[in-house]
């Protein structure tokens, strides 16, 4: 699921991905940076053309039922229609 705030994207994982790696597709705002909201571990936040990926998360989820990565945008944000979330790779639950 994903909430959001001016300038900020709230991606809420509520299973994690095995590979460590979250891709969101369809963004038409540009990603600045991205944090871990509990504690606010930095994660690396890379986009090429609409789609963002997430690397470098931990090997566990710092919650078990709702981990929230914080993406800092340059605007919006805005998105493609048809605006999708899909996993790189095998979630854990």
């Amino acid at each position: 699921m994903i909430t959001c705030t001016p300038s900020r994207l709230y991606l809420h994982c509520f299973s994690w991905p095995a590979d460590g790696e979250i891709r969101l597709g369809f963004l038409d705002s540009r990603a600045t940076g991205g944090r871990l909201l509990a504690g606010g571990e930095p994660v690396d936040v890379s986009q090429r053309d609409d789609v963002l990926t997430v690397r470098g998360l931990l090997d566990d989820a710092l919650d078990q039922l709702d981990t929230v990565i914080a993406i800092d945008l340059d605007r919006g944000p805005d998105a493609l229609p048809g605006s999708s979330v899909f996993w790189a790779g095998e979630a854990r639950y």
